[in-house]
């Protein structure tokens, strides 16, 4: 038993130090700073905005957009196939302002997930040659497209992902939110992403900004059209197409919320049935489980009330130490609460419970039901362009 114990402990070891080297290296990821300069000159840049049912959110994130001073400016509000004030609102908007256009999507193509598909069609009235996608719901600073478009042409970038700053939802929607923040960029390196020699890539979905001809030549959403995670997609397909990528901390600049109610976030975990569940309900039930074991591990430290097992005990205790390394260096890049981050393991058996949830969910359903649209297994397995891990299949 002491045997078997110390080596699940040093594989959880290895774990949290892995965990606290990623949060070592989001230092070296590069801040968004205000132009030092003004330039003469400023290209075309389109924001696109695909919105299904974001009628309570959208207006007062637009007039974030329409506040910006920046010259050459499209605006394109896609309203994918909403049923609340989304597409009234729009129209609105656009009747206001002659820097947006507005889209409307009554019927969804075959072989196309809604979203990717909006944004498509968005991309096809793009006047921009650089084109920023992100969600209906983010608040953009003032001077936000002035200082990232000067960056991106500065760098002489193709792709550029911004990590947004995340307003805080209470303490357990918070933990969570940590949790999978944490697990993240241990997957995708994104201290890697600018290294032409690495394969890590990043996409997210709150800001993506692209070189619109080079995208496309790339393959564009056409080569996303049934990826669920569309965003991490679009840093996969620029990164294997060999163009400079590169990613930002813009948390002083773009604000929005993960999730506003528990509810919410796990609704919004049904679509890990195929990028993290990879459409297998056993998988699912083993690696989760795996996971949670992992998560816990600083509490090996509670062995030490055994006599028997305080070596076991103190092996935890190392392990709690790096475990709050890693809960305090983690936030101070992320605007994240640290007592979020100290609570974030402990919600670890909680998102057990809600992957096989979601796996069960897929399994019965047979496929993903996202913004309304149940989309078939066999078809999403189709079109994957990422695994469960956030590595590319192809």
């Amino acid at each position: 038993m002491m045997m078997f114990l110390l080596s699940i402990g040093m594989i959880g070891l290895l774990y949290w130090l892995i965990m606290a080297y990623s949060g070592l290296r989001l230092s070296s990821i590069p801040v968004l700073r205000s132009p030092a300069s003004e330039r003469s000159v400023w290209p075309c840049l389109t924001v696109i905005i695909p919105a299904c049912n974001e009628g309570a959110e959208i207006e007062d994130a637009a007039r974030t957009l329409l506040n910006q001073d920046y010259p050459n400016l499209q605006l394109i509000y896609v309203d994918d196939r909403s049923t609340d004030t989304t597409g009234q609102v729009i129209d609105t908007l656009a009747s206001s302002d002659s820097r947006i256009k507005e889209i409307h999507i009554g019927e969804l193509p075959g072989q196309w997930l809604g979203k990717v598909y909006a944004l498509h069609t968005g991309l096809q009235q793009a006047i921009g040659d650089i084109v920023l996608f992100t969600d209906a719901d983010v608040h953009f600073a003032d001077g936000t497209l002035k200082a990232v478009v000067d960056h991106f042409i500065s760098r002489k970038l193709d792709h550029l992902a911004g990590f947004p700053g995340l307003k805080p939802s209470g303490l357990f929607l918070g933990a969570m939110l940590t949790a999978f923040l944490r697990q993240f960029v241990a997957v995708t390196r994104p201290w890697k992403v600018s290294d032409p020699q690495s394969g890590a890539f990043i996409g997210i979905g709150a800001f993506n900004m692209v070189d619109k001809q080079k995208f496309l030549a790339a393959g564009g959403f056409e080569w996303l059209r049934m990826e669920v995670a569309d965003d991490v997609g679009v840093g996969l397909l620029m990164k294997r197409s060999g163009h400079r990528c590169d990613v930002v901390w813009m948390t002083e600049w773009l604000s929005l919320y993960w999730h506003r109610t528990i509810r919410s976030a796990v609704r919004g975990t049904e679509k890990g049935w195929s990028s993290i569940c990879h459409f297998s309900v056993t998988a699912t039930i083993i690696l989760g489980f795996i996971n949670t074991i992992l998560e816990l591990s600083p509490l090996y430290a509670l062995f030490l009330l055994c006599p028997s097992l305080r070596p076991v005990g103190w092996l935890g205790v190392c392990i709690m130490g790096v475990y709050v390394f890693t809960s305090v260096m983690i936030p101070r890049r992320m605007r994240q609460p640290i007592l979020h981050n100290l609570m974030s393991m402990l919600v670890a058996p909680f998102g057990y419970v809600v992957m096989i949830r979601t796996a069960i969910l897929g399994y019965f359903r047979g496929g993903v039901v996202w913004r309304g649209t149940l989309y078939p297994t066999q078809d999403l397995k189709s079109g994957m362009r990422l695994n469960f891990r956030g590595k590319p299949l192809t």
